[in-house]
């Protein structure tokens, strides 16, 4: 992904996020919002990060930042 984004339409996507959270498989993504405050990065399941690769499916997603946007990550 080019970026951090809130999912507008996903089609059984699935995202590798390794890099972020040490998950061997990739995570099944959805537009269904997350509810919740500190919501750890693995289980936002309604976003995409930057860095990370789409392993399945299809998805439009609107930028929320690159960069220092979520605790745990930096600025490139």
């Amino acid at each position: 992904m080019p970026a951090d984004g809130r999912l507008l339409h996903a089609a059984t996507l699935e995202v590798a996020e390794s890099a972020l959270t040490g998950e061997s498989v990739p995570v099944a993504k959805s537009v269904k919002p997350v509810e919740g405050e500190d919501v750890p990065l693995g289980d936002r399941t309604d976003m995409v990060f930057m860095n990370t690769n789409a392993t399945r499916g299809a998805a439009h997603f609107v930028v929320d930042g690159a960069g220092v946007i979520w605790p745990g990550r930096r600025r490139a």
